[in-house]
C-alpha cells in the first residue's frame, strides 16, 4: 500500500486500546476508545492491529477517517429528552469519561420511563448507527460497539484487487449485449488496475469510473460500491 495515496483519500493519537486482527478477508481492525465532550461522543484514542495485507503505519490514516465518521453522530442525550420539555442535565453538555457518562445516562433514561430505549440508544442500534453506513464513503466497515468500555471496533477491507471476479466484482447494467458488457468489465479492470493494492478510497474509484464513461459519452448511475464485497454495480444509461 502506498500511505501518500491512503492520506489523500482521507491529529493522531496512540493508546493501548484492545484490539486484535480477525482471520480471513477483511481482517485488519481499527478500535476506538471514545470519550464525551460537550456532551458529544469523541474518539480519545485508538489502536490499529494490521493483518497482512496492511502496514501498521496506516493506522493514523484509518483513524482519520473515523474521527470524521464519528463526529456525525448526535449527542446520546437528545433522543432521550425528545419527549417532554425536561431541561437537558449538566453531564449532557458536559465532558466526561465514557463510563461515568453512561451511568449517569441510564439513570436519566430510569427517570423518564425510557430504560429499553436507553439501551438501545447505547447499541448499534441507536447512537452508533449511522457508522453501519460509513463504508457508503470510506473503507471503514464498523463492526461492533462495546457500550461499557466505549471502545469502537471497524475492520477494513483488503486492499483493491480488480484483477478479477475472484478479488473484485464487477456487474453492469443497461448494456446492449452480453459482449458489450464483456469488454467494459475488462476496461474497467484495466482503468481500476493502478490502484492495486492502495486502500479501498470511494473517491478515486469513482473519478476513474466517471472519467472512463464521460469519454464514452454515456451517462450512469454507480448503483453499488461496496468494499465488503468487494463489489461494484453499474447501471448504464445510453
Amino acid at each position: 500500500m502506498q500511505p501518500a495515496a491512503l492520506l489523500a483519500c482521507i491529529a493522531t493519537l496512540t493508546a493501548a486500546v484492545p484490539c486484535a486482527p480477525a482471520t480471513g478477508r477483511n481482517a485488519s481492525a481499527l478500535c476506538v476508545a471514545i470519550t464525551v465532550k460537550g456532551g458529544q461522543i469523541t474518539p480519545a484514542e485508538f489502536t490499529f492491529a494490521p493483518s497482512a495485507a496492511y502496514k501498521s503505519t496506516a493506522g493514523p490514516g484509518f483513524f482519520k477517517l473515523a474521527q470524521t465518521e464519528i463526529a456525525k453522530l448526535a449527542n446520546p442525550c437528545n433522543p432521550l429528552l425528545a419527549q417532554g420539555a425536561k431541561p437537558a442535565p449538566a453531564f449532557c453538555k458536559a465532558d466526561s469519561a465514557w463510563p461515568a457518562y453512561t451511568t449517569q445516562f441510564l439513570a436519566l433514561a430510569a427517570t423518564l420511563e425510557r430504560t429499553d430505549q436507553a439501551s438501545n440508544i447505547l447499541s448499534e442500534a441507536g447512537v452508533f448507527r449511522p457508522l453501519a453506513l460509513a463504508y457508503h464513503t470510506t473503507p471503514l466497515l464498523f463492526s461492533a460497539v462495546n457500550a461499557e468500555a466505549g471502545i469502537l471496533t471497524f475492520r477494513l477491507p483488503d486492499p483493491l484487487d480488480p484483477r478479477t471476479k475472484d478479488t473484485f466484482q464487477i456487474e453492469l447494467r443497461g448494456t446492449p449485449n452480453d459482449d458489450t458488457s464483456n469488454r467494459r468489465i475488462v476496461q474497467i479492470r484495466q482503468l481500476l488496475s493502478p490502484l492495486r493494492n492502495q486502500a479501498f478510497c470511494h473517491s478515486r474509484i469513482r473519478a476513474r469510473l466517471q472519467a472512463f464513461y464521460k469519454k464514452l459519452k454515456i451517462p450512469i448511475d454507480i448503483v453499488q460500491l461496496d468494499p465488503q464485497g468487494p463489489l461494484l454495480i453499474i447501471q448504464e444509461k445510453p
